[in-house]
């Protein structure tokens, strides 16, 4: 869990994802500042600025595991007694990532798979 940003996490469980959840978030080197400061809302201002360009191939491997988890476990969906559609939400972005990654031409074309995976979380909580 240790990709997990601890305002994605607020995010996911108490204001129930009304708010952009960037996958540049999930970067080790935000998530690492992050865990110095408790302050969820001014990072929350100060990290709309970290462009999802940012990612590289390497950490987009990671945020494939990392995100879909951080839905499973964290999403609380208004209304919802159960974790059964949080758990069909992080299956369709598991899913996502798989086919990504699956790709034969990944690695050459990294750079629009991972924008287009970043399109598609970004207009998915609207």
């Amino acid at each position: 869990m240790t990709f997990i940003p601890l305002w994605v996490l607020e995010g996911l469980r108490c204001h129930h994802w009304d708010y952009f959840i960037s996958l540049g978030w999930f970067l080790p080197a935000i998530v690492a500042t992050a865990l110095v400061t408790g302050d969820s809302k001014s990072y929350h201002k100060r990290l709309d600025n970290i462009l999802d360009s940012r990612i590289e191939i390497g950490d987009f491997y990671a945020i494939s595991c990392h995100f879909p988890l951080a839905v499973q476990e964290f999403y609380d969906i208004r209304g919802e007694k159960d974790k059964g559609l949080a758990g069909a939400i992080a299956d369709m972005f598991q899913c996502l990532f798989d086919m990504i990654l699956a790709k034969h031409d990944f690695q050459p074309l990294f750079t629009a798979y991972r924008d287009y995976a970043c399109k598609v979380v970004a207009q998915w909580h609207i």
